[in-house]
């Protein structure tokens, strides 16, 4: 797909330094605006990684300047892992379909390309099927508060409630291991 005011360029190894923040800051601004980051720590990691070949960078530029970002590691034997993101400003302008498409242009048969979306977003489930791509898995991400819990002694967790009894396994009172957020 080819996009008039928008070039997309490919690199391996490092990013320059000017690359780095710019793919840094479009991230920073996608999470502020999506509520999750686009990006997973390990591209993070491996924006500025001179020494990892198995990444390929492609980096969609218009003439402001960095407007998306996508990384393929090509360090798995089967599937191709990737990540993408697309500036707030930049979007609905076919950046993301044309990241996509580069993505799975440079993925050679027999393996595939995996695309990684953080967060259950509409415009990433828009893209993943616009590009026949299923969900094929689903992560969570459960905390729990740990302030203002009953310790025991010396700072240690209290022990478990005897088995059978209120709370305890096979008891009535039994809380379920982890729920869904809402």
């Amino acid at each position: 797909m080819a996009l008039p005011d928008v070039r997309i360029e490919t690199v391996r190894g490092a990013l320059a330094p000017g690359t780095v923040a710019d793919v840094r800051s479009i991230a920073a601004a996608a999470a502020t605006v999506d509520g999750v980051a686009p990006l997973s720590e390990q591209p993070l990691l491996r924006l500025d990684d001179a020494a990892d070949a198995e990444v390929v960078h492609l980096i969609a530029r218009d003439d402001d300047g960095v407007v998306g970002y996508a990384q393929l590691d090509l360090g798995a034997p089967d599937d191709v892992s990737s990540e993408l993101v697309v500036a707030p400003s930049a979007r609905r302008r076919g950046i993301g379909t044309a990241l996509l498409a580069r993505l799975d242009a440079s993925v050679e048969p027999p393996r595939h390309l995996a695309v990684w979306a953080h967060g259950d977003l509409p415009a990433a489930r828009a893209l993943a099927a616009q590009a026949d791509l299923p969900v094929v898995r689903e992560l969570w991400q459960m905390r729990l508060d740990l302030t203002g819990r009953p310790t025991g002694e010396g700072g240690r967790a209290p022990p478990p409630p005897p088995a059978g009894g209120p709370g305890g396994a096979g008891g009535a009172a039994r809380a379920p291991a982890a729920r869904r957020p809402r």
